[in-house]
């Protein structure tokens, strides 16, 4: 099994929140879980959708 790269991110108080997704999907494939993330702006309602 292959180790785990233990990311952490790094602190930045004008980012807010836009690199939390990437760091959970990067840690879900890290342990071997296929993930997509998919953002449809035509569609009024439900507009993401995420699989794991």
């Amino acid at each position: 099994m292959p180790r785990a790269k233990n990311r952490l991110p790094k602190p930045d108080p004008d980012s807010g929140i836009e690199d939390v997704p990437l760091l959970i999907l990067e840690w879900l494939g890290e342990q071997g879980i296929s993930t997509f993330i998919r953002f449809d702006a035509q569609r009024p309602h439900n507009q993401w959708t995420f699989a794991a």
